[in-house]
């Protein structure tokens, strides 16, 4: 089952929330997509999961980011976009 979005939507507003595989358990966020992917990094996690809180619950849904980093470009691309499971 995927995070009730809610929650961490309340938690995190406005920022960027790196989740495990899982889609449930948040390892990190931050300002900006890039803090949230490098913090996750930094705490051992290879391929985090991002997501957007926005600033305002807006009707509609979320989109979660697979994320990869290119050492070489220092670029980070995204792999794949889904939406939480119902």
């Amino acid at each position: 089952m995927a995070i009730n979005i809610i929650k961490a939507y309340k938690k995190y507003r406005g920022q960027w929330v790196a989740f495990k595989d899982d889609q449930k358990t948040v390892i990190s966020s931050g300002k900006t997509a890039k803090e949230a992917y490098n913090k996750a990094i930094a705490k051992g996690f290879d391929s985090p999961i991002l997501s957007h809180m926005p600033s305002e619950l807006v009707k509609g849904f979320f989109e979660f980011f697979k994320i990869g980093f290119d050492y070489s470009s220092k670029e980070i691309e995204i792999k794949a976009i889904f939406t939480p499971q119902r």
